[in-house]
């Protein structure tokens, strides 16, 4: 009925549903005749069907992780609640497998703060269990109702989901999700919900790839957020339960933040705050049990889920609380003694009873042999071409990188969550080692949202390979602070990067000092990028005002250089992501939009005329701080520019502002368009993007520099800027060309080499290498190179295909004489 809990229903099983074991494989593992049907499977996503075999569908009541739950009725007018696995995962087997287990933990539990299951089945090749129907709200409502519990209220609902996880824990497992949501209260009564990450501490099955965290980052333990498998057990839940007894008692959410790195980070570096900052109301006693159950350390925590009841009954009786518990642990390690005792007893028999059997007659063991070996010549063999494995061809390779490429965008667009993003990026990124494709690996790994141990360790060492110090310096601090990389897998990375250090600091040493310079705020910004602008972490704070004091400084006239509009575009986004508009525009008031003194780098205009004064970034800028002022006509004359001011803004690196100005221009231009929300992701991608829009016109300034001769300066240019981490293929690729065109070989080869690491399959650089190769006479290596760009025609350079053409006639030519 509605508002009452629907404790009183008759337990059944549907018998003809659950009549084989075989029923609850994955359907991708289901034979033939089991899953093929006519009739059409109904997407739960898309319509609500009206009837799940014999119960009416009444009402969509939420959606999960997994699955989506309905209010259903029997046909004798029973309330229940159905929850069936989501059509997106029913194909999967890792979920598949998940939300059966769920099932069978709940059929373990007969406990009145654990909701009760009543029947199970499969509807259209998707799982779904029948269980009590429970009208009220979830403690996370509750909280955003009310913001915060009184004392005596909050301990009311915490003790018996308490005494709900100590049956729990007694049948070896470890919930792994509890937070707000998960707390169901019907009639003042708690109920402990959603089973669906719960995993058996007690044994080693896995249905996660190790290092992946599963639960709810803010109230998640230390040792979850690391993903380390082996360290969860009971103490994980005491740490869970404590956190959301946090939010519960003072209405803050624990170690918040705005994205999931930024609350890892704050879980790995602070400590929870004491309750009574918040209410000094609050006991002592209250205070300590609190701090005691969020302890960082697992050992530090309640030894178990039982003391932690006890702690919580007590202080509801307004009894004192035992703070030392030595002489009780001790009192409990006596039995332990004896157990020990008995293990070396045991152990002493067991010896001597196999040494007494290695005494037995060897004959008695080659009888054994014989006999095996005759019921192993029994077995029929079976042809070895019949099973092997199936070479998967390139075109194979190249479908399932495009399937799986689709399925990660798609899964980023929708956040979904990490159980699908994390495997994905780990397939897609083992499919471009294979292909030796070293930066598209890099890319995948470094844009997951959710990486795990493995992501970051494997990034570290890609880093380190390619020297990209400023980001593996990020990578180290977060396998130390977050993933708990053990040490003899850490110390090694990092005396790598210490060697790469002293190597950067000797060639930096031979420079001038306004290049040294350069190079400091550019490794400075690739770090403070690295960190996604966390500028609230006192590293990237640090590194973030050391470019910005480097940049207001003295260069000595070199080129000349100034960097300073261009840090000043970005104070001013760091201010704007702060939600600081007022600060913003105060920055921004010492630049006219599109117009600076800035006299950094020269640019070849469409007249081919160099200009001194091109600063494209504070008309952008500008445009974004007018928009969110939310004074439109000027964000729209702004950003209007980049359509119609062709001598500055016609140029192929003008992509990159194009495409950061348009979604404005369309919300302003169109009415229907939604405007763009202020969040810290569009912030973060608005600073990246100015960054590495910084590389886009460095390449271009290179160019221009060699129409003007100044094919040495062009060299440096692209030399200094590689410490940006941002493209560096094309800055290597570039400067292999221009040592080309000072015959300066050795250097243009060793370019090129290590561009091709980067991108194997980039025709125009594989042209030139062969170009390289003919003029220095290794026509093999030459006729290679060239046969390549004949198979895979250049993309940017038309010109060049001919010329392969040509070189290749030459080298026939040569080989005949």
């Amino acid at each position: 009925m509605p508002g009452q809990c629907n404790n009183d229903v008759k337990l059944f099983i549907d018998e003809n549903k659950i009549a084989s074991p075989s029923m609850w494989q994955c359907p991708g593992k289901i034979g033939k005749n089991a899953m093929e049907t006519n009739v059409p499977v109904t997407r739960v996503l898309d319509i609500l069907p009206q009837k799940i075999d014999g119960y009416r569908v009444l009402e969509k009541l939420g959606k999960g992780g997994m699955g989506i739950v309905y209010k259903v009725e029997k046909g004798t007018g029973e309330i229940y609640a159905l929850k069936i696995l989501l059509d997106k995962d029913a194909s999967e087997q890792v979920y598949f497998q998940r939300f059966t287990k769920e099932i069978q933990i709940l059929q373990q539990f007969n406990h009145p703060n654990i909701v009760k299951i009543h029947a199970m089945g499969i509807w259209q090749g998707k799982p779904y269990f029948i269980m009590d129907y429970l009208e009220g709200l979830t403690l996370g409502k509750h909280l955003k109702n009310k913001q915060r519990l009184l004392a005596k209220e909050a301990l009311n609902i915490f003790y018996p989901i308490a005494c709900a996880l100590v049956e729990v824990h007694k049948s070896g497992i470890v919930h792994r999700d509890i937070k707000p949501e998960n707390i169901m209260i019907c009639n003042k009564k708690p109920y402990l919900m959603d089973f669906g990450v719960a995993v058996e501490y007690s044994r080693q099955t896995r249905m996660t790839a190790t290092g992946v965290a599963i639960g709810t980052l803010n109230y998640m333990p230390p040792e979850q957020v690391q993903g380390q498998r082996k360290k969860i057990g009971p103490w994980s839940d005491v740490y869970s339960l404590g956190a959301t007894l946090y939010h519960t008692l003072t209405g803050i959410v624990p170690f918040f933040g705005h994205t999931e790195f930024e609350t890892m980070l704050r879980l790995s570096q602070e400590e929870i705050p004491s309750i009574r900052k918040y209410n000094p109301r609050f006991s002592k006693d209250l205070e300590w049990l609190v701090l005691k159950a969020t302890q960082k350390n697992h050992e530090d925590r309640y030894s178990s889920m039982q003391e932690f009841a006890q702690d919580i009954d007590s202080i509801l009786k307004q009894k004192k609380i035992p703070r030392n518990r030595k002489i009780l642990e001790l009192g409990r390690l006596v039995p332990y003694f004896f157990l020990v005792f008995i293990s070396i007893l045991t152990l002493s028999i067991a010896v001597l009873y196999f040494s007494q059997e290695k005494k037995q007659p060897i004959q008695e063991q080659k009888t054994v042999e014989k006999n095996t070996s005759k019921i192993v010549s029994e077995i029929p063999k079976v042809p070895e071409e019949k099973y092997s494995e199936k070479k998967e061809t390139p075109e194979d390779t190249a479908k399932n990188l495009k399937d799986l490429e689709g399925r990660l965008k798609s899964a980023i667009e929708k956040k979904e969550s990490r159980e699908t993003i994390t495997p994905l990026t780990h397939q897609i990124a083992n499919i471009y080692k294979n292909q030796g494709h070293i930066r598209k690996e890099m890319d995948v790994l470094e844009n997951c949202p959710y990486p795990d141990r493995e992501i970051m360790e494997r990034k570290c060492h890609l880093d380190l390979q390619m020297n990209r110090n400023s980001n593996a310096r990020y990578d180290l601090f977060l396998l130390k602070e977050i993933f708990a990389l053990p040490e003899n897998r850490f110390l090694p990375l990092w005396q790598r990067f210490q060697d790469n250090l002293k190597k950067e600091e000797s060639a930096n040493s031979k420079l001038s000092a306004p290049r040294q310079k350069i190079r400091k705020i550019l490794r400075d910004l690739a770090f403070v990028n690295a960190a996604k602008w966390t500028l609230k972490m006192p590293l990237v704070q640090e590194s973030w005002q050391n470019a910005y004091q480097l940049a207001k400084s003295n260069f000595d006239d070199f080129m000349p250089f100034n960097f300073m509009p261009f840090m000043v575009c970005v104070d001013a986004l760091l201010s704007i992501k702060e939600k600081d508009l007022e600060k913003a525009k105060k920055i921004m008031e010492i630049r006219i939009s599109g117009v600076s003194l800035y006299e950094g780098f020269a640019w070849m205009n469409s007249k081919n005329h160099l200009v001194f004064d091109f600063w494209p970034e504070t008309t952008f800028v500008n445009a974004i701080l007018h928009y969110y002022l939310e004074e439109d006509e000027k964000a729209r004359y702004l950003l209007e520019k980049f359509q119609t001011d062709k001598e500055y803004y016609d140029y192929p690196t003008e992509r990159r502002l194009y495409a950061m100005a348009e979604p404005y221009l369309k919300s302003l231009q169109n009415k229907n368009e939604p405007r763009i929300a202020l969040s810290p992701e569009i912030a973060n991608s608005l600073l990246r993007q100015l960054l590495y829009r910084l590389g886009d016109r460095i390449i271009k300034t290179s160019v221009d520099m060699v129409r003007t001769n100044s094919v040495d300066t062009a060299i440096t240019i692209c030399e200094d800027f590689l410490s940006l981490e941002y493209w560096e293929y094309m800055f290597h690729y570039k400067m292999g060309n221009y040592c080309s065109m000072k015959r300066n070989w050795v250097l243009a080869e060793r370019n090129f080499l290590i561009a091709k690491q980067y991108m194997p399959d980039f025709t125009e650089l594989v042209f030139l290498l062969g170009e390289l190769y003919f003029y220095t006479n290794r026509l093999e290596k030459a006729e290679e190179c060239l046969e390549y760009c004949i198979q895979n025609p250049p993309q940017w350079d038309k010109g060049a295909l001919e010329k392969a053409k040509r070189y290749l006639w030459e080298i026939k030519r040569k080989k005949k004489k």
